[in-house]
Parts: structure tokens; sequence; C-alpha cells
């Protein structure tokens, strides 16, 4: 890394070390005193891979079961997701896009441009327009990703309930908080029947619904 952040060895990831935030040994680093690191991702390819992140999404690792990670397209796309993920947790949105649009490209070329992994990489490029307030972008994105997993699977499963409920925080982005309070409920009858009532996870889409609720007055 350089003192600003910057990556050293990317986007090639093939037997790179990838390493964007604070677990940088100042070694890796320009800076003479070993200043500049920041908060996001730690990557190995090889040798012992491991992927971190530590940002809005939480931390996610890869294990011992995913050592040729670099050579398959499927994992190249996930490490470009999980550092797009960190460049935007730092707002370094241009680095952020460039990395989610990378990771779709791999995913349509892997799996397909209709395969439930694209729509997978829609959503988080349309996520990260949400964020930026490109509303109409994200909305475009969100869409297309859905449609896709109704083509592909057919039945209301994580994956539906996920993309349904970036439609509902993009509604109550725009103010039709209506519109997102019917769209969270649908997601946390979805969640509650997949995961059941004391999951984490359904608790997470009542919180939603709660909250549009409040701002319905």
């Amino acid at each position: 890394l350089a003192q600003g952040g910057d990556p050293v060895e990317h986007p090639d990831l093939d037997g790179a070390e990838v390493r964007v935030g604070a677990d940088v040994p100042p070694h890796l680093l320009d800076a003479p005193d070993g200043s500049g690191a920041k908060q996001g991702v730690h990557v190995i390819l090889e040798g012992r891979p491991v992927v971190q992140q530590v940002g809005r999404t939480g931390r996610r690792q890869l294990t011992e079961d995913d050592r040729p990670a670099g050579r398959q397209p499927g994992v190249r796309a996930e490490l470009e997701t999980v550092i797009g993920e960190s460049y935007e947790g730092l707002g370094r949105y241009d680095d952020a896009e460039r990395q989610f649009r990378a990771a779709l490209l791999l995913r349509q070329q892997s799996d397909g441009a209709a395969s439930t992994s694209a729509a997978i990489g829609l959503s988080a490029l349309g996520n990260l327009y949400l964020d930026q307030g490109r509303l109409d972008s994200a909305g475009q994105l969100f869409h297309r990703a859905l449609a896709l997993q109704q083509r592909r699977s057919g039945k209301p499963d994580s994956l539906y309930a996920s993309l349904l409920g970036n439609l509902g925080a993009l509604a109550h982005a725009q103010g039709r908080v209506d519109e997102a309070r019917r769209l969270h409920t649908e997601v946390f009858e979805v969640k509650r029947r997949i995961f059941g009532a004391s999951s984490d996870l359904t608790a997470l889409a009542l919180n939603n619904v709660a909250v549009d609720a409040g701002d319905q007055g």
C-alpha cells in the first residue's frame, strides 16, 4: 500500500497479496515511518489464503478450501466484492465502483448474464449507488437483479428477501414510506419462514418494518 491506501498489486489477483487496511504490516507501506494504513481488507491468495473485511457488512473470511482462489472466476469475483465493500466503507466510491463492476463482469462471464450470481453483482453495485444517493441508478439495478432471481428461482428464498429489502431501502430513501413498509413486511415474512422467528436476520427485518412505521407517523 501507498500512504494514501492505494493497492500495490491489483486488480491482477493471481498469487498476489492484496491488503487494504489496518492489518497491513509497516514493511508493505511506502511511508518511511510505517504510517498510512487504513481499515479494510487483508487478502493472501497463496500460502495461507485469507480474506478479512472490517466494514459495514462485518467480517468475512475464506478458508483453506479456497486455496486456488486467484484462479477461480467465482472466488475472484468474491474478492473484488469484498475489496469494493471496504473501499465503500472508507468513502472511496470511485474505487468501490471499479471493484463492483469488475466483480459483476466476472460473475457474468463465469455464471452467465442471467444467473443468480449476476443478480448478486447487480445488487452490490446498486447498494453503492444507494449509499451515494444515486437513487434512479440504484433502482434500475435492483429491479434487474430481482427479475433475474425470479426467473432463475421462482420462489421467495433468502436472495429474494435480500433483493426485495434493497427495494424497500430505496423506497424509504425516496420518501415512499408506505411502499417501503409493504416491501419490508414481505421481507420479514420470508425471513421468518426461512430462518425462524428467533433469528437475528428476522429481527433485523422486523426492525426495518418498525422504522418505516415510525416514519409514517
